[in-house]
């Protein structure tokens, strides 16, 4: 949406010279090329009072909107598409794989993705108290079977 003017003999702090440019909608402003060039810089502010389908926040339908945030959440570091992720929830009947606790309703308390970091590999979905004592554990089943063991001893002692 900007068009080069010219060059000033301004400079940022950084030094480098700041720009005049015309914006699509008739505005002149100044921005430094590195604003520009990074896409920080795209107009001369009318952009983002721009609304609907119009706007650049307009994506998909979902215009900033944390169900939208989650999608590009899973899909950046996990790879999975929301379809994908609702799949694995039905297939645990939209449970925790290892408590079996129901996935609360609220987005902020979805149940969270398991995964080996090792790997990579995605293992399920799991409740927080569940995915962070894996992780807690180190993902190690050599420390889980010995906390195991661990507790046995105490539950054993309480039964007598």
């Amino acid at each position: 949406m900007l068009t080069l003017i010219e060059k000033t003999n301004d400079k940022a702090k950084n030094g480098s010279y700041r720009y005049r440019v015309k914006c699509d909608c008739g505005t002149e402003t100044v921005g430094t090329y590195s604003l520009m060039r990074s896409g920080r810089m795209k107009s001369c502010g009318c952009l983002s009072l721009r609304k609907g389908k119009d706007s650049p926040n307009f994506k998909h339908g979902l215009s900033k909107t944390k169900e939208y945030e989650n999608e590009l959440f899973l899909k950046r570091t996990y790879g999975l598409s929301k379809d994908e992720f609702d799949a694995m929830l039905a297939e645990q009947d939209g449970k925790c794989a290892i408590c079996k606790a129901e996935a609360p309703a609220h987005h902020k308390k979805r149940l969270n993705v398991d995964h080996c970091h090792a790997t990579g590999m995605i293992r399920g979905l799991l409740c927080d108290a569940c995915n962070r004592g894996l992780g807690l554990f180190k993902d190690n089943p050599e420390l889980l079977h010995k906390a195991i063991q661990y507790l046995s001893i105490f539950q054993n002692a309480l039964a007598r």
